[in-house]
């Protein structure tokens, strides 16, 4: 058995492949013999990668004339490769509102949909200190999971920060001789 391939996917936290049979070929069949072939494949890892090992296991055959074969000892194809690509994550923004105090601030965001209990923070550049309206761009993926995800072309957050509001006390009127006038220094 040989021609077996292994579809692309997005990283799902398993090593779980589909496999396609269109392009099999059985050899050692007599003429139009109706045997089909299935089995199962797992990538070498559940990591985002390019190229990947998949092993091929179970060879079983089907088929009508399926009864009349056995698979040979050696020789069957045990292997192919595809690729895991980065699944993208979604943001979730926090603090995107602040008061003037003289120190930066941005907002924060957390990845969402994250597989299992994967561990991905999210670093976000843009921080201000004056009061004003910005944007802060969600810029790069930190974790020991992080090679799997990658973030989405919408990774702006508008924020802003506001004016502070002061009280203003201590002032004081100096006495004056009579001007005929009502200012006060």
């Amino acid at each position: 058995v040989s021609g077996i391939t292994a579809s692309d996917k997005v990283y799902d936290g398993t090593t779980d492949a589909v496999l396609g049979f269109s392009g099999v070929v059985i050899t050692g069949l007599a003429a139009g013999d109706d045997v089909t072939v299935t089995a199962t494949g797992a990538f070498s890892d559940a990591n985002a990668g390019s190229g990947k090992t998949v092993s091929i296991s179970g060879l079983t055959l089907g088929g009508a004339s399926s009864g009349n074969y056995v698979l040979a000892a050696s020789g069957q194809q045990t292997g192919t490769t595809a690729s895991v690509s980065q699944k993208e994550v979604g943001l979730a923004w926090t603090n995107t509102s602040f008061t003037y105090d003289g120190a930066s601030h941005v907002p924060a965001a957390a990845a969402t949909g994250l597989v299992g209990s994967d561990v991905c923070t999210v670093t976000v550049a843009g921080a201000q200190s004056a009061p004003g309206s910005y944007t802060a761009t969600a810029s790069g993926l930190a974790g020991a999971d992080a090679g799997n995800y990658k973030l989405p072309a919408a990774n702006t957050q508008a924020f802003n920060i506001g004016t502070r509001e002061v009280t203003v006390s201590g002032i004081t009127a100096s006495d004056k001789v009579y001007d005929g006038t009502t200012d006060a220094v």
